[in-house]
């Protein structure tokens, strides 16, 4: 009987790309940001932006963002009916624990000069936390019950792709539940680091960066996919890219994208410094309920990135990228997708 890869059918039945790309189009740049060019000269003006142009001038808006949570959470307890396969909540008393501190990063794009970033819900969300709690639990739940199945105790009259689709539902359920009904005491803190800070440590980065306001944040992000938040620092004069319009990329569109992979990170001294990576708009998809669009690419993407920014040759921000890696529990990656047409920059 083969052994069923339960993270692997969990967290990889669905593999999306929605990012905030920097696509790398023939456009316009405007020209009041070019200081070669006469006063005379306002407006507009054609201009190809090369790789190296693009990413130069997206860098400024381009910054790295994180939540730290302390606090402590009560499980649920809960067990499931085999015959129907459903929760049963259990009267038992909660389990309760006490969170060590603990941090999610991402990246945002700044948008206004006056102090709003754009991010991921997931990087700012304590549904984050919660999510990340109630997937440990379910998965080792799941674990057990899939020893059961390999040893012939459980589902015996049912072939592998049918109980691989009941662990999924199960899955589900178990995550929705445990993040309803247990109980969680966060105190949390979300900051966007210093790009001049002089600190190499994250832990003095953190208390080195900017605190920001959470304006607007979607805690369903994981079950409706719509990844996007809006935070605020108090400064001002930031150079901010022009939101684009990704109703003019095309299937075919070259990208670049530029954000903060914890996967690009191998040796802790470069934390301010984003990666910067490009490749094909392949396709552009229906999200699951076909109430927004989802932009597929081969650009290499870390799973562990968190929003980066698309670009379009006059670097304007066309959307974010975000990556589902499961059908159930949405994890984004978090980088700014820049678009290099009809962009601007801000200074």
């Amino acid at each position: 009987m083969a052994k069923i890869n339960i993270k692997k059918s969990l967290l990889a039945s669905v593999v999306l790309l929605a990012v905030v790309l920097v696509v790398s189009l023939s456009g316009f740049f405007y020209a009041k940001h070019l200081k070669n060019i006469p006063s005379s000269e306002k407006g507009i003006r054609d201009i190809e932006l090369t790789q190296e142009e693009i990413a130069g001038l997206a860098r400024p808006s381009i910054v790295r963002v994180a939540q730290k949570v302390t606090g402590k959470v009560a499980i649920a307890q809960f067990d499931v009916g085999l015959e129907k396969m459903e929760i049963i909540p259990l009267n038992s008393s909660k389990k309760e624990f006490i969170l060590p501190p603990d941090e999610i990063y991402g990246s945002g794009s700044i948008i206004n000069k006056d102090g709003y970033i754009l991010t991921n819900s997931h990087v700012v969300s304590q549904n984050s936390y919660k999510l990340a709690i109630a997937s440990k639990v379910a998965e080792s739940y799941l674990e057990i019950m899939e020893e059961d199945y390999l040893s012939g105790k459980l589902f015996k009259d049912k072939n592998q792709d049918e109980v691989e689709e009941i662990f999924k539902k199960l899955y589900k359920d178990m995550i929705d539940y445990l993040i309803n009904k247990s109980e969680f005491d966060f105190k949390k803190e979300v900051v966007v680091l210093r790009p001049n800070s002089n600190q190499e440590k994250m832990a003095d980065l953190i208390r080195d960066g900017f605190r920001a306001n959470v304006v607007s944040v979607n805690d369903n992000f994981y079950k409706d996919n719509k990844d996007v938040a809006l935070i605020k620092i108090d400064e001002t004069d930031l150079p901010a890219l022009k939101i684009g319009d990704s109703d003019a990329i095309s299937v075919g569109n070259n990208i670049s994208i530029m954000g903060f992979p914890a996967s690009a990170e191998f040796n802790y001294k470069n934390l301010l410094e984003p990666t910067f990576t490009s490749g094909t708009i392949n396709a552009i998809k229906d999200s699951d309920n076909k109430d927004f669009k989802i932009f597929q690419t081969d650009a290499k993407i870390s799973s562990s990135s968190r929003k980066p920014a698309m670009l379009r040759t006059s670097v304007s921000l066309s959307s974010r990228i975000k990556s589902t890696i499961s059908s159930m529990v949405r994890r984004p990656i978090n980088l700014p997708f820049l678009s290099t047409t009809g962009a601007e920059i801000k200074s």
